[in-house]
């Protein structure tokens, strides 16, 4: 009886990766860690390391608009009202739109105080802190972003008003006495808004109380 030859196993090829394929693979990953540390940066720029990852300019944005009330306007006379200060101003005009302001009533011997704006020098600051965040962004320098704050500030706080007795502060515009026997000082900053503030302090000549 015939044996039967044993069968011979076909050889193992062992292939192993081209050099130029090799070089074409540490390119592409060179070239994608490049990219990522570009993005992280990029992020880092306009995150500025927030716990919520939410843009510092954006919080800074919402912080200056939660300070503010918007003044009540009545429907018939359009006199324009602002509760907290317990002031009543003139009719609403096209030329004093959308007055905001803020009141802190008076503590331990602290005269009482109001910042009025009007929206439109609010958005003037606004505008200029989104131009220095996208400078910021294409020069890699975040304290662009923070250069602006204080001009937004200025337009935000907008005309100083003071009640009371004395008077505290420089530039002052006018004061004027009130009918519940109130002094009311008007002042502005040493640090002019890019919006002219002037109209008003004109418009804030006509206040009374009630």
């Amino acid at each position: 009886m015939a044996t039967k030859a044993p069968s011979k196993k076909a050889p193992r090829i062992v292939r192993s990766w081209k050099p130029k394929t090799l070089r074409i693979i540490v390119i592409i990953g060179i070239a994608a860690l490049i990219l990522q540390v570009i993005f992280d940066f990029a992020m880092y720029e306009r995150v500025v390391s927030t716990p919520s990852g939410e843009p510092i300019t954006s919080m800074i944005v919402e912080a200056v608009n939660a300070q503010h009330k918007p003044a009540v306007i009545d429907p018939v006379s359009k006199k324009v009202y602002l509760p907290d200060a317990n002031l009543v101003l003139p009719p609403q005009s096209q030329t004093m739109p959308n007055l905001l302001y803020s009141y802190a009533p008076s503590s331990d011997n602290a005269d009482s105080e109001a910042g009025i704006t009007v929206t439109n020098a609010i958005s003037v600051g606004v505008s200029k802190l989104r131009n220095a965040e996208g400078q910021g962004l294409l020069n890699r320098n975040s304290n662009k972003v923070f250069d602006a704050v204080p001009d937004l500030q200025v337009c935000s706080r907008g005309i100083h008003v003071v009640f009371g007795t004395k008077t505290t502060y420089d530039h002052l515009q006018f004061s004027k006495s009130l009918a519940d026997g109130r002094t009311m000082y008007a002042y502005t900053e040493a640090k002019s808004c890019a919006y002219d503030l002037q109209p008003l302090v004109e418009y804030l000549r006509g206040a009374q109380s009630y």
